[in-house]
């Protein structure tokens, strides 16, 4: 398995707020949620990731809703850009997702689909992806993606009149 992050844009109120579904993969982890935020949530996280330099370490901690029951919140999304400690250059990006849905029809009803994964990336594809995000805040395009390879944001979310699931449709335009 190869590293990524796509973010798939699917339509809802926007400018305001966002349906999105991520898909991220480690290499040996992966994982994917549909969630919604702000339009200017993108923005933040771009321009944050921006500030990140070689000159001092940095941390930077963007969540959404809550793990904990008592908070009621319909899903946890959590995104992480943090020094490895392997020298002033090496980052890694952790994703955490949980929908806290229980899965009744395959008769675990206490069990929901949550992911835990960290991604490694140097200064510069952060710099990159924080770009990306900028970009993506425009609303011109429906898929932002990142990998160390290939980094782009592009049009290739097609809405069906079937109305597929955004996490079906997103998975449907993984590149190949």
């Amino acid at each position: 398995m190869k590293r990524f992050i796509q973010i798939t844009r699917h339509v809802y109120e926007e400018p305001y707020t966002l349906n999105l579904a991520i898909i991220a993969c480690s290499g040996r982890a992966m994982g994917s949620l549909e969630f919604y935020l702000k339009t200017s949530d993108l923005k933040d996280i771009g321009e944050a990731l921006l500030k990140f330099n070689y000159r001092e370490n940095s941390t930077y901690l963007y969540e959404l809703g809550s793990e904990r029951p008592v908070n009621n919140s319909a899903h946890y999304f959590l995104f992480k850009a943090y020094p490895t400690g392997r020298g002033y250059k090496h980052y890694a990006i952790q994703i955490r997702t949980n929908n806290k849905e229980t899965h009744r029809e395959s008769g675990w009803p206490h069990l929901h689909q949550e992911s835990d994964l960290s991604i490694e990336i140097d200064i510069d594809e952060l710099q990159k992806l924080g770009q990306l995000f900028i970009d993506f805040y425009k609303l011109e395009q429906d898929r932002l993606y990142w990998s160390p390879v290939a980094s782009f944001l592009d049009t290739a979310v097609k809405e069906s009149r079937l109305r597929l699931e955004p996490i079906d449709v997103a998975i449907s335009v993984l590149p190949k």
